[in-house]
């Protein structure tokens, strides 16, 4: 159940991120560098969504509680 839980938080956070992501890419006055949403916290945040997917959730999805 967690590791299906850190899967699905994993997915949503990286659609949040790529969202994010692509309006910023349409604005035409933007920065050079993307400094809000979820990049203000991390420069690669799809990293954090697909360790959250790939890497915890099938060890802890085998695991019963």
């Amino acid at each position: 159940m967690a590791g299906m839980v850190l899967a699905a938080g994993g997915i949503a956070y990286e659609a949040v991120a790529d969202a994010q992501l692509a309006e910023y890419k349409r604005d035409p006055d933007r920065l050079p560098v993307m400094s809000c949403g979820r990049r203000k916290l991390s420069r690669h945040p799809n990293y954090f969504g697909d360790a959250c997917m790939e890497r915890w959730s099938p060890p802890q999805a085998c695991i019963r509680i």
